[in-house]
């Protein structure tokens, strides 16, 4: 890191400075915006905004939110880092390297367990002992390669009458899944409803409740007859409201040529009936190519002995024994720990006698803690060393769900 910055908490003199620097670095949205965005998110305190200067002047910020995550339906806080921005001027000069060690180390020492972010590009946060937890698939293709299914007849257009029960049934959801936040009403307004006009909704003839729902858009470009519809959140509470929902964007085939779908990890193969035939000009793309697979969020544990006291999976399964972890944190450090299972809890303590021990980074033990990476496939990687026996142990106690965030959870 450069002598020549410092990076302390932001002042709120500084938040119009600082608004101009994040535009210039994303050249997204507006300054005003950004303004809004640094002095109103309601998902953060002041001291939350950390800011980097050269020389006495203001360069860059961070922002590292207070949200709360599902882990296998349990809420745990989580912080998740957004809004890292460096003045163009400022580039390649240690000014993100320092923001990002300022960030780690004003989260742990808030008390902070866990912290998630989007990368701009992983290789630069891994330096940094983030993650890559969740991987997206993305469907994009014909309505036609969606399963056709007569429960279309139960899918209506969402009103906004419908909105609280839509609300209800996104909280249902988290239920058991590993990613989706919990979204105050400004996430809803701000974050989902005002960004995904058009919806549909799937009411369960048997009781009339709404299931299910479907939230998209209609980009203007390219226009009819080759437009396109994006599906930014599919929710259902049954295989009836799945179904029903999935039948009701097969029979949009007539009216559009393509629709663009978001789904959690493996389920696209379950998913595509017919080959979607994307037009990537490669030839015999159209016999072979089903979907494609992008990058979600990044994680990093913090404080490992509070983030495995908070993991519900171990309770599940009455998971019980003992391993070693000897974590690598490139910004924290090293540290040794002797992890107990027991039936009700895990107890974390620092130290080194527990025989069967697992030596792996922080960025892949992060992976591991929510679902994302097998301890064991990373051992057989190279990815860690040390005993099969405690990698599957450590498989065994924090099994789960993949972790998926989708496109509204974004952050």
């Amino acid at each position: 890191m450069s002598p020549r910055v410092r990076c302390r908490p932001a002042e709120e003199a500084e938040l119009p400075e600082l608004a101009e620097i994040a535009h210039g670095a994303f050249h997204q949205g507006t300054v005003e915006g950004w303004r809004t965005w640094l002095t109103e998110h309601p998902h953060r305190q002041p001291s939350d905004i950390t800011v980097a200067r050269w020389d006495g002047r203001v360069v860059g910020l961070a922002v590292a939110l207070r949200l709360t995550l599902a882990v296998a339906g349990k809420d745990l806080p989580m912080r998740g880092v957004a809004g890292v921005s460096v003045h163009p001027a400022y580039r390649q000069r240690g000014v993100g390297d320092a923001l990002l060690r300022a960030v780690v180390d004003a989260m742990k020492a808030d008390g902070a367990s866990l912290s998630m972010l989007y990368p701009f590009r992983l290789g630069f946060y891994r330096r940094y002992g983030w993650g890559l937890c969740e991987t997206l698939e993305l469907f994009s293709g014909a309505p036609r390669a969606l399963p056709a299914s007569d429960l279309r007849d139960h899918v209506e257009p969402l009103e906004p009458s419908s909105l609280p029960r839509v609300r209800e049934v996104y909280d249902l959801a988290r239920q058991g899944a590993t990613g989706p936040l919990r979204r105050s009403d400004w996430w809803w307004d701000q974050r989902v409803l005002s960004r995904v006009p058009k919806g549909l909704v799937y009411r369960e003839p048997d009781h009339g409740n709404i299931d299910g729902y479907a939230l998209y858009d209609v980009p203007e470009e390219p226009a009819y007859p080759r437009q396109r519809f994006r599906v930014r959140e599919l929710c259902a509470l049954t295989n009836s409201a799945r179904r029903g929902l999935l039948g009701a964007l097969h029979g949009l085939k007539d009216q559009y040529a393509r629709c663009e779908l978001c789904l959690p990890r493996g389920a696209l193969r379950h998913l595509v009936q017919e080959f979607p035939a994307p037009d990537s000009g490669t030839p015999g793309a159209e016999q072979d190519l089903l979907g494609s697979l992008a990058v979600g969020a990044m994680a990093r544990v913090l404080d490992l002995g509070k983030a495995l006291a908070a993991h519900p999976f171990h309770a599940r399964g009455s998971v019980t024994g003992a391993l070693g972890l000897d974590l690598q944190d490139p910004c924290l450090g090293a540290s040794t720990w002797d992890v107990a299972f027991g039936p009700s809890d895990i107890e974390a303590t620092p130290g080194s006698l527990a025989r069967e021990r697992l030596s792996l980074g922080v960025d892949v033990f992060s992976q591991v803690y929510l679902g994302g990476e097998s301890a064991l496939d990373a051992l057989q990687r190279g990815d860690a060393e040390g005993s099969p026996q405690a990698a599957a142990l450590l498989d065994r106690a924090l099994r789960g769900p993949a972790p998926f965030l989708g496109l509204q959870n974004h952050f």
